[in-house]
């Protein structure tokens, strides 16, 4: 007999809550329609309008700050010196000083990694002169582990 009167107390409360809250909670008005302009219909064509370009990348770009790279494609001699501009999990935009050929395969390590971190094979996809520097897309051979993906910002 105790707890009927319990639940239809918790039933009751629960009921005059949810009503409350109902009536009492101020809905936010219907946003006024735009203005309509005084001339005429006008006539929309599609002549004009361009069509986009889907984005080719199989991974989106993420930017954050420049990380420091050593590039080279020969261990024994001194690397070139880059830095990375964006990142995603298919390459790299770099930023370097002299113009590197597209095609050619290479070898990037951050300059600020372990000298137990790998160096990651990449290839050069495109460059371009960037006032006064050369803006550089990489595309991953073999794509890295994650941690050392995380070493490129």
């Amino acid at each position: 007999m105790l707890w009927t009167i319990s639940i239809i107390g918790v039933l009751v409360a629960s009921t005059a809550f949810l009503m409350g809250r109902r009536w009492l909670i101020s809905r936010p008005a219907p946003a006024a329609p735009p203005p309509q302009p005084e001339a005429g219909p006008t006539m929309l064509t599609t002549a004009s309008m361009k069509k986009s370009e889907p984005d080719r990348r199989s991974a989106p770009r993420r930017k954050g700050n420049r990380v420091e790279v050593f590039l080279t494609d020969d261990p024994k001699r001194p690397p070139l010196l880059g830095w990375v501009v964006d990142r995603s999990m298919g390459g790299l935009c770099l930023v370097v000083e002299k113009p590197l050929t597209e095609g050619t395969q290479l070898n990037v390590r951050p300059r600020q990694a372990p000298q137990t971190a790998p160096w990651t094979a990449i290839e050069i996809r495109s460059c371009r002169a960037d006032d006064g520097e050369w803006e550089v897309g990489c595309r991953f051979i073999k794509p890295p582990q994650w941690n050392d993906l995380l070493l490129f910002g």
